[in-house]
C-alpha cells in the first residue's frame, strides 16, 4: 500500500513507537495468561456493535501491533494482517482463510505474529455468520498493550476510551438483534473515523474507504483473495472499490 494512505494514524505516530527495540517476552504460557485478562469497556461495547464498526476496531488495533513492529520485524506481516481486516470490514469474501502453524520454538514475534492472525481468523469465522466475538477483539487489545512500551499506555487507553464511547458506543451499536443476518452489518467504518481526534465526516467515509481499498496491495498480502479468487466464488463487480 502506497505510503501516502498507509501511514500510521497521528495517535500512534505522535507516541513515537516505531522501531523501537523489541522488550516484550511471548510464548504459549505467557500469551495464556496475557488472554485470562480483561478489557472490560472492550466487552462492553463491541460485543453489541455492528459487523462492520467490530471489525474496523479489530482492524485499528492490529495497527497498533503493525506499527509497534514496523522496522523491527518485517516477517511480522502485522500491516498486511491489518489491511486484510480492513478489506473484510467492506466485504467479508475478502478475507482468504488459510492454516498457520503454531511456532515451533518461535521468537516474541513468531508468537505475537501467529497469535494476532488465531484471533483474527476466529473473528472471520464467526463474522461470516454476522456474529463476531468480542472475545477476540479484546485479545488483539491484549496483544497491543503487551507489545506496547509502557509509555504509550497511556496513549492507547485514551484511544480505546474514545473510539469506544465516541463513535462505537454512541454511533455503531445495535438496538436488538435483527432476525435478517446481514441487518447487523450496519454502516461502513473508514479508518478516519476511528480517529477520535477528527471530526466524524459521514458524507466522506464512502470516499475514505474506496481509497483504502484501491491501495492495498492484494497481490502480496496472503491474507486475502486475488480477483480470480473472488470471481470464484461469486463476487461481482470490481475488487478493491467500493
Amino acid at each position: 500500500m502506497t505510503g501516502t494512505i498507509w501511514a500510521p494514524p497521528a495517535y500512534i505516530e505522535s507516541l513515537q513507537i516505531q522501531g523501537l527495540p523489541i522488550d516484550f517476552k511471548a510464548d504459549m504460557p505467557i500469551l495464556g495468561e496475557l488472554f485470562d485478562q480483561d478489557v472490560s469497556i472492550v466487552d462492553d461495547w463491541i460485543d453489541e456493535s455492528a459487523e462492520h464498526a467490530k471489525i474496523a476496531f479489530a482492524a485499528a488495533t492490529t495497527e497498533w501491533l503493525a506499527w509497534r513492529l514496523d522496522g523491527v520485524a518485517p516477517d511480522a506481516d502485522m500491516h498486511e494482517l491489518a489491511q486484510a481486516l480492513w478489506a473484510a470490514m467492506v466485504d467479508i469474501r475478502y478475507w482468504k482463510g488459510e492454516r498457520r502453524l503454531q511456532p515451533d520454538g518461535g521468537s516474541a514475534v513468531d508468537w505475537i505474529s501467529y497469535s494476532a492472525w488465531q484471533e483474527a481468523e476466529a473473528l472471520m469465522r464467526m463474522s461470516l455468520k454476522r456474529k463476531g466475538k468480542a472475545r477476540n477483539v479484546v485479545n488483539l487489545v491484549l496483544l497491543a498493550r503487551h507489545v506496547l512500551p509502557k509509555s504509550a499506555h497511556a496513549g492507547l487507553k485514551a484511544w480505546l476510551t474514545a473510539v469506544l464511547r465516541e463513535r462505537v458506543g454512541a454511533l455503531w451499536q445495535l438496538d436488538d438483534d435483527p432476525r435478517v443476518r446481514d441487518e447487523r452489518l450496519g454502516p461502513l467504518v473508514s479508518r478516519e473515523a476511528l480517529d477520535p481526534a477528527q471530526p466524524l465526516d459521514e458524507a466522506a467515509v464512502s470516499g475514505q474507504v474506496d481509497a483504502l481499498l484501491r491501495g492495498i496491495d492484494w497481490k502480496n498480502n496472503r491474507y486475502l483473495r486475488s480477483p480470480d479468487e473472488l470471481a470464484a466464488i461469486g463476487f461481482s463487480g470490481t475488487p478493491y472499490t467500493l
